[in-house]
């Protein structure tokens, strides 16, 4: 058995697991600034982290060259330490990285390409290049953790949360570890918001809204992390968990994410549900099969408050599930969840989910 036994967020309303979830019981969504793109005159909404929450990293000397998304996972990966009770400056033996990401350095390797456009080759710093590589922020991770141990890095969708989840529960049951640190981390740039505009993948708006009629659903991405720590005690436990299923039409996102659902559910209950629903077409299947599965369980679209925040969601949701179960309490309904399940349905056709339990 796996179990979570500490947690670290970093969203737009702070680090503070406390102050969180007061502010997704208050159901008060932060205000999102705008990011200006160099061309075209265009604008998008996005929401930022406080610049108080990382000012500190900003200027340490491990980190001070490096891209704000692993400044996020330094700080989500540290508290989860810190909330599941371990000294940061002497970890566990045997602990290991398994790091979820979805668009990675984009503001450095938008500066990159810069560079090589209005410089040529010669003008494209070097020192911008590592930054770029997807495995370069839990390279800083395990470094200012000083942990040594195995290190991977999942990239895909708003669902690769619950599968890097997933590849830790087997690294820790196989004994290939015994503590791990998995972290989601993403940050913004108008030339991400760009790219989904011109995929026609979202609606752009200063706020999330998700379910309701289409004509009202919005997406607002954001910056932050999300942390859990996988140890072989703890208080909440991952009863079971689904790594993710692939569809190849959106026609099919459906069906795929009923089979996910029934393979979690089955011989489980489920008594609150942590929505993955972004504000696009595929909230409406996702709500369809969870009304069809679970009827009775209430279901919070935490990325009302968080953001779209792609590759940090599916552990951002991990981490809000932690929360509901620890305060038992769920945000908008008067619900004591003995169990929770985590909803993920992805951008580039991934299902995948998990069922947490006290």
């Amino acid at each position: 058995m796996t179990f979570i036994s500490g947690i670290g967020l970093v969203t737009p309303f702070g680090a503070d697991l406390d102050q969180i979830w007061d502010h997704l019981l208050a159901g008060e969504p932060p205000v999102a600034e705008l990011l200006t793109t160099s061309f075209a005159d265009q604008t998008f909404p996005y929401l930022t982290v406080p610049r108080d929450t990382i000012r500190k990293f900003e200027r340490h000397p491990r980190l001070r060259r490096s891209s704000e998304i692993s400044h996020f996972s330094v700080i989500a990966g540290l508290n989860a330490m810190a909330d599941a009770g371990m000294d940061p400056k002497a970890p566990p033996p045997n602990t290991g990285v398994v790091f979820a990401v979805s668009s990675g350095g984009v503001r450095y390797t938008r500066r990159f390409f810069d560079g090589l456009v209005h410089g040529g080759s010669a003008a494209a710093s070097p020192l911008l290049f590592p930054e770029t590589v997807y495995n370069a922020p839990a390279s800083h991770l395990a470094a200012f953790l000083g942990l040594d141990g195995i290190n991977y890095t999942a990239v895909g969708d708003s669902s690769v949360g619950i599968s890097a989840l997933a590849m830790a529960v087997d690294l820790i049951e196989t004994g290939q570890l015994d503590h791990c640190v998995v972290v989601g981390a993403e940050e913004a740039d108008w030339i991400l918001c760009q790219a989904f505009k011109s995929w026609r993948a979202f609606r752009p708006s200063d706020r999330l809204r998700a379910f309701g009629p289409a004509s009202e659903r919005s997406t607002v991405f954001s910056e932050g992390a999300g942390a859990v720590v996988l140890s072989r005690e703890g208080p909440v436990q991952i009863k079971k968990i689904h790594a993710g299923l692939p569809f190849f039409r959106q026609s099919e996102a459906k069906n795929t994410l009923r089979s996910v659902f029934e393979e979690l559910a089955q011989d489980e209950t489920v008594s609150g549900v942590i929505s993955g629903a972004n504000g696009t077409a595929f909230d409406d299947m996702e709500h369809q099969v969870l009304d069809a599965l679970f009827p009775e369980a209430p279901v919070y679209a935490v990325k009302e408050m968080f953001g779209e925040s792609l590759g940090a969601s599916g552990i951002q949701q991990t981490a809000a599930g932690v929360l509901a179960l620890r305060k038992q309490a769920f945000p908008n309904v008067d619900v004591r969840p003995k169990s929770v399940l985590i909803s993920t349905l992805g951008y580039n056709a991934q299902a995948a989910g998990a069922i947490l339990a006290l």
